[in-house]
């Protein structure tokens, strides 16, 4: 564990320089505004729980002693690391499945990117069998995709008002919790989880299918052996999730698209903008 978790403007220059001279898009101003981010987020810090991971300990500093935090470098080059392997992925037009459960506003935010970038994504829970059982899960989206069709065609006006009404709540409870992968045909190549170790159903199914890779948004609980790559970080800040994910949706992104990278402002969305607490 080191100390000093104020990364010293030279130390942060070189390391900057060294990461922006191999990622390009990740420019050393554009380093500066995700440190800034972590910070005034507070995304360094970890919840104080009895069920901390010896695992974690090595992405952490202390100050004067006392306080504990994830290192702000230790944050930037997993979330540089998690970026390039989605771009990857996404230039060998594989899928990635986004699962964030967390709250119903980042759910919300979720579900409304990943289908603009034609991803799959699971926002509302976790239904068990999603991986592990996904001809049973099949079955249900082809039955989702039946009645909507029904649901659009004359057909449907042959039925009586009550059939109507059961089969339009029928549709929502589906979509509800099958609507992020009912496009989803196939095993995903990659699967993000923000917070595994509460979506602890979700990693397992991604373990017990030898999912390739698997990326974490975890607190000090998670085990990042667990995860191809393990973004360390405080998953009670919505600001933080926010901003990480806003990061890893922007690798989908053409240029002029991108939210985070390459941007010298960020624009909040309501939801962020609007809480005034970490």
């Amino acid at each position: 564990m080191t100390k000093n978790p104020k990364v010293t403007n030279e130390k942060f220059e070189k390391i900057a320089s060294k990461i922006s001279e191999r990622y390009p898009e990740f420019s050393i101003s554009t380093l500066k505004l995700i440190e800034e981010k972590i910070e005034e987020f507070g995304s360094n810090v970890y919840q104080k729980t009895k069920r901390q991971n010896p695992a974690n300990f090595k992405y952490l500093e202390e100050t004067d002693g006392k306080a504990k935090k994830f290192s702000f470098m230790s944050i930037i080059l997993n979330i540089v690391q998690a970026y390039e392997l989605i771009k990857k992925i996404a230039s060998e037009k594989k899928e990635i499945l986004f699962v964030g459960t967390i709250s119903a506003d980042i759910g919300k935010f979720i579900a409304e990117e990943t289908k603009k970038l034609n991803q799959p994504s699971v926002t509302q829970r976790w239904l068990g069998g999603t991986l592990t059982n996904f001809k049973t899960i099949s079955k249900s989206i082809d039955k989702l995709v039946k009645l909507e069709e029904l649901s659009k065609s004359p057909e449907f006006k042959k039925y009586t008002k009550k059939e109507q009404i059961k089969k339009m709540n029928e549709i929502d409870k589906l979509n509800k919790f099958l609507s992020g992968i009912k496009e989803m045909k196939k095993m995903p190549s990659a699967i993000v989880i923000i917070d595994p170790y509460v979506e602890d159903n979700a990693l397992k199914e991604a373990i017990l299918k030898k999912i390739p890779n698997i990326i974490g948004i975890s607190d000090i609980r998670q085990n990042p052996n667990d995860l191809s790559v393990n973004i360390p970080c405080n998953t009670k800040s919505k600001k933080t999730i926010w901003f990480i994910i806003s990061i890893l949706l922007d690798a989908l992104k053409p240029e002029g698209d991108k939210a985070i990278i390459g941007k010298e402002k960020i624009s909040y969305p309501k939801f962020i903008s609007s809480l005034n607490t970490k």
